[in-house]
C-alpha cells in the first residue's frame, strides 16, 4: 500500500490536525509531491515544508505547490509556534 494512502487513512480516522510538518526529503517521495497529494484531500490543513537542504529551486517549488511556509532546519520551535498562531489568527 502506498505510504501516502496509509497516512491519509490514519489522518482521517483520528483527531483532525490543523498543520502538517513535511520534510522536503521523505523516504518514498519528495515533500513537494506530498504537498500536491494533500492539496485536494486535506485542503484546510496548513502545510509547512521543513528542510536541511535549502535551495531556491525547492523554495519556489514548495510555494508553487501551495506550501504555507518553508522553514529551515534546525527548526526554532518557539518561532514556529508563534508564526502558526499568527497565521491561524489571520485566517479567522
Amino acid at each position: 500500500m502506498d505510504k501516502f494512502v496509509e497516512l491519509l487513512w490514519a489522518y482521517r480516522s483520528t483527531t483532525a490536525y490543523n498543520a502538517a510538518l513535511i520534510d522536503i526529503r521523505l523516504p518514498d517521495m519528495e515533500g513537494t509531491e506530498l504537498l500536491t497529494r494533500m492539496k485536494d484531500t486535506v485542503p484546510k490543513v496548513r502545510k509547512i515544508i521543513i528542510t536541511g537542504y535549502p535551495s531556491m529551486k525547492n523554495a519556489i517549488e514548495a510555494v508553487n505547490r501551495k506550501a504555507d511556509a518553508y522553514v529551515l532546519k534546525p527548526v526554532d520551535v518557539e518561532k514556529l509556534r508563534h508564526d502558526s498562531r499568527t497565521a491561524e489568527a489571520a485566517r479567522s
